[in-house]
């Protein structure tokens, strides 16, 4: 009988190692982290296979405003996430530019 109860014991003191404050802590920051870490690897493996394009993840580019060539609607330094729809034309309220004659608009 005093067997049964160490036993049962020992069972309960192994699940509560398990169940500490630490390894629940370190499971939710590995929940958290995760998806950043796919990501990140995503655009490096873009970037390396499509050296000519910029990088895109899941169907989304991000891209950097260098200049305030856009400053009513983008500032300098601003961060755009771009949706990759694979058409060609423009959509209602995409940001589009053309050239004519050697100069850009």
């Amino acid at each position: 009988m005093a067997s049964a109860k160490s036993a049962s014991k020992k069972n309960g003191k192994q699940r509560n190692r398990f169940f500490n404050k630490y390894n629940v802590a370190g499971l939710f920051l590995c929940l958290l982290l995760l998806p950043g870490f796919i990501i990140c690897t995503s655009l490096l493996v873009s970037t390396l296979f499509h050296r000519d394009a910029p990088p895109s993840c899941f169907g989304y580019t991000p891209l950097m405003v260098k200049s305030g060539s856009m400053a009513p609607v983008f500032d300098e330094n601003d961060l755009l996430i771009i949706k990759n729809t694979g058409d060609d034309a423009p959509t209602t309220w995409g940001i589009s530019s053309a050239s004519t004659a050697g100069t850009s608009m």
